[in-house]
């Protein structure tokens, strides 16, 4: 699928579609990169190496600067599609990239065909705004491409952190007895795709280990 490249790039990573408006400024945690946003059907999620899908967001000019925090201690998402061009977030990615900390693709893809993918598919995003899903072989592939074994590492690391709290947040859940069936099952399905990433990634980086 081919979006609209505002800010042109090149990145690889988990969809995290948010159909509701998102805010960074009061919605994004800029120590933890999670959204904290009550309103958001992702609250808790991390936005770390994420391909990023708003339909829309709420503007805000402090958004580009908390954008810019989570780039800066490599904590933001790999790529940010948007349904309508945000210059506020565009500034965050452009003045990450002037200092040196890099920033993510930024995108535009109407929402009704970020609707198309999934919260949890693999993807890749190429220079020229290609939004292409990558399994298996290819997803390794695709991963080992745009990023060094230093990246994977910290990428990895963040993946079990997140396997860590999932598991933390399904215990307790569990424990209740007015437990909400529906967000236990979600989290289930969420821990067992963290689980495949992680050892995705243990797996490419084997090499890198032995040597």
């Amino acid at each position: 699928m081919k979006a609209e490249p505002i800010l042109p790039g090149v990145a690889t990573g988990v969809v995290l579609r948010c159909v509701r408006p998102l805010s960074f400024w009061g919605g994004v945690d800029a120590a933890t990169g999670r959204i904290t946003d009550p309103e958001s059907e992702h609250r808790g999620e991390a936005l770390a190496g994420r391909v990023l899908m708003l339909a829309a967001t709420r503007g805000s000019s402090s958004s580009s600067s908390v954008l810019l925090e989570l780039v800066a201690v490599g904590i933001g998402p790999a790529a940010i599609v948007l349904g309508e061009v945000d210059a506020i977030l565009g500034i965050g990615v452009l003045v990450g990239r002037e200092l040196g900390h890099g920033g993510p693709p930024l995108l535009r893809l109407d929402p009704s065909r970020q609707a198309e993918f999934a919260t949890g598919d693999l993807v890749a995003v190429a220079e020229d705004g290609a939004i292409t899903r990558v399994h298996g072989a290819a997803a390794a592939g695709a991963i080992a491409a745009t990023e060094d074994p230093a990246s994977l590492r910290q990428r990895l690391a963040r993946l079990r952190e997140e396997h860590r709290d999932l598991d933390e947040a399904i215990s307790r859940l569990s424990g209740d007895a007015l437990q909400d069936q529906v967000s236990l099952q979600r989290l289930k399905k969420r821990k067992l795709a963290l689980k495949d990433q992680v050892l995705r990634l243990e797996a490419m980086l084997v090499p890198d280990i032995i040597a």
